[in-house]
């Protein structure tokens, strides 16, 4: 998401050229836009811009509701605005990206952002959710399952 149009298409561009991965855009320059393809969609790695068109619905607020819904998607920021960084820390942001350094670093960090990916896909494959039986018997004893 950007509310620059020529950076989306520059973005998309870049991404569709490099051939190691299949890659699926979903683009948008609106904020408002945003969140609802969040809401709906399954969003691996997300380039956000910082500051977007609509003033009620920034870039981090984007990033909020997407880890709200999902702790696995890597976050980037592709911005001009570092200064902002501090505020990445809230969203855990994987990476910040200058669109000036685009042509330089975009390889590097989708690499790094797909090792990462799969990295936490592992371990929450590997993780283990402990229930108490108890809490299951409390359960089906209150409920009218029986």
């Amino acid at each position: 998401a950007d509310d620059e149009y020529h950076i989306i298409s520059y973005l998309s561009t870049l991404l569709q050229q490099i051939d190691c991965y299949e890659i699926n855009i979903l683009a948008t320059t609106s904020g408002l836009e945003a969140l609802k393809i969040i809401s709906t969609s399954h969003i691996d790695i997300a380039f956000l811009d910082i500051d977007l068109s609509e003033k009620d619905v920034t870039g981090i607020d984007v990033a909020k509701r997407i880890r709200s819904l999902r702790k696995d998607t890597i976050i980037m920021f592709v911005t001009n605005y570092i200064e902002f960084a501090p505020e990445g820390y809230e969203v855990s942001a994987f990476r910040y990206l200058l669109k000036s350094e685009l042509d330089n670093k975009l390889r590097s960090y989708l690499q790094l952002a797909i090792s990462q990916l799969q990295s936490i896909r592992e371990k929450m494959k590997n993780e283990k959710i402990l229930i108490e039986f108890n809490k299951i018997l409390n359960y089906l004893d209150n409920s009218h399952i029986k």
